[in-house]
């Protein structure tokens, strides 16, 4: 039956998709045309990291985004999307006298096609469009190569029915694959050395955008003749995106006390207040919204949500795609500035921080620890593949958000480096520090006068975001903390 629908409705490029789990197996009969395999012999791993970067396998050849070379090439010189290719530059500055032990990296997925193919009641997008977006999505045959060397311990992705929409396309696969290269050139000795020690952990969210963004990533960074498995939970034990996990009212209830609070800040303000989102402009771009696309079925019939069209309009613009039908640019623009606000007001407020990824810091904190003291296995390298919405409370956790929105393969890298190993004792962590990357660039934390920082004082700012107790915290209590909502990071 999918097929006969895949077939009647013109969608056959992706019809491997469609057939959820076993498309890698039916995939499999285009790799001799389809894939530069570049594979190598079974070899026994080394002890030494060095030789066994020499003998490993070569990464699997990545499609070119669409657009021909010189697209490819404007695209590769900012890998990440982010303001430069600071990733790719020799400005990065080594500690001196310094072992690097672990790298903890959080990645937000690459470009993606839109999430939905509605906007309110009126808009459906147009076969021409969903066309598009069709041939943007990596071959299914690429995706089992990667899938057989980088296999996801889970079954279909969540979002496998919503085909072509929220799907990692050619150029974000690209962008994770260039990141891990880039990554690869920085970190080259101590992954070498995490794929022969087996201490590397992969995490992603069971979306296939996600998935496919780890395993992209890991093909540019640690690309081996050893298979390296990533994991993937239940919703229900989902820590890498907000609202998952048990049911956390709490986090509902902050967000609706700081729109209500910025609001009351309007009103006290007067004509001072700052008027490009004020209410009475919110209220009427939610009017043109609604009179431009209908109001929202899946919101109560209230009008189309500003982060939904922000989103759709992103995509299209990373694509060189107009603006949606209808839409002026006066309206586009007030849309993003308005998204930005309501979101930065959110990640500003130091227990959403907490309730959204806090779990998630509480982890990376702990495999460090275990790092710092040998207990249990120790881990070399961790990586997390999540979303914009991973990788926003984090940073505004930590106290270095930079109010702009996260680029696709975004990426936050935690470094734990030690000094005189010989002279500690085994629990001892005073000769261990902290480094924190966003987009490749330091940031300094908090209570540390330069971006090398104890882990100590890493620790005491981490631990003020890690729930005690998450499901006591996530319980709505009406009434309370609102005006704490809009007030700074305070660590």
């Amino acid at each position: 039956k999918n097929m006969q629908k895949a077939k009647a409705s013109g969608k056959s490029h992706y019809l491997v998709w469609g057939l959820g789990g076993i498309f890698v197996g039916i995939s499999g009969l285009y790799y001799n045309s389809r894939v530069d395999e570049r594979e190598q012999p079974n070899k026994k791993v080394p002890n030494s990291g060095e030789a066994y970067i020499k003998q490993s396998a070569a990464p699997i050849q990545p499609e070119n985004p669409p657009g021909g070379e010189a697209h490819v090439a404007t695209h590769r010189a900012t890998p990440v999307d982010a303001e430069s290719d600071y990733w790719n530059s020799s400005l990065y500055n080594r500690p001196e006298s310094l072992e690097l032990r672990q790298i903890t990296v959080i990645l937000r997925h690459g470009d993606r096609t839109p999430l939905t193919e509605k906007i309110g009641n009126k808009y459906t997008i147009s076969k021409e469009d969903t066309d598009y977006w069709v041939k943007q999505l990596p071959h299914p045959a690429t995706i089992a190569k990667l899938e057989e060397h980088y296999p996801v311990n889970a079954g279909t992705p969540l979002d496998i029915r919503r085909l072509p929409y929220a799907m990692l396309t050619k150029k974000g696969a690209d962008q994770a694959y260039q990141l891990g290269v880039a990554m690869h050139k920085r970190y080259r000795d101590h992954a070498a050395k995490a794929i022969c020690d087996k201490a590397v952990y992969v995490r992603s969210t069971n979306f296939a955008r996600t998935r496919q963004t780890a395993q992209n990533f890991l093909n540019g960074f640690m690309p081996s003749a050893v298979t390296i498995s990533i994991e993937a939970t239940s919703r229900e034990d989902e820590i890498l995106y907000p609202h998952a996990g048990p049911p956390c009212p709490r986090q509902h209830e902050i967000i609706k006390e700081i729109s209500r609070q910025m609001v009351e800040d309007e009103k006290q303000q007067g004509d001072q207040a700052e008027n490009e989102c004020s209410a009475k402009v919110t209220h009427e771009l939610e009017k043109s919204l609604t009179d431009l696309y209908g109001p929202d079925p899946e919101r109560d019939g209230k009008a189309p949500s500003v982060t939904a069209i922000y989103e759709t309009l992103r995509c299209r613009e990373a694509h060189d795609m107009p603006l949606l039908p209808g839409m002026s640019k006066k309206i586009a623009d007030q849309v993003g500035k308005c998204h930005m606000r309501n979101w930065n007001a959110w990640y500003a407020n130091q227990e959403l921080n907490r309730l959204a990824m806090g779990r998630l810091v509480g982890e990376v904190l702990s495999k460090m620890q275990d790092r710092a003291t040998g207990k249990g296995k120790p881990l070399d390298v961790v990586i997390y593949s999540g979303h914009d919405s991973t990788i926003l409370p984090i940073i505004g956790g930590m106290g270095v958000h930079d109010q702009k929105w996260p680029p696709y393969a975004a990426n936050i890298v935690f470094e734990l480096w030690e000094q005189d190993r010989q002279a500690r004792a085994p629990q001892d962590v005073s000769n261990f520090f902290v480094r924190m990357l966003y987009n490749g660039r330091e940031v300094v934390l908090p209570g540390c006068d330069k971006p090398l920082c104890s882990f100590s004082k890493f620790e005491r700012l981490a631990k003020k975001i890690i729930p005690e107790d998450y499901e006591k915290e996530c319980r709505a209590t009406v009434g309370s903390g609102a005006k704490a909502a809009s007030k700074g990071i305070g660590v």
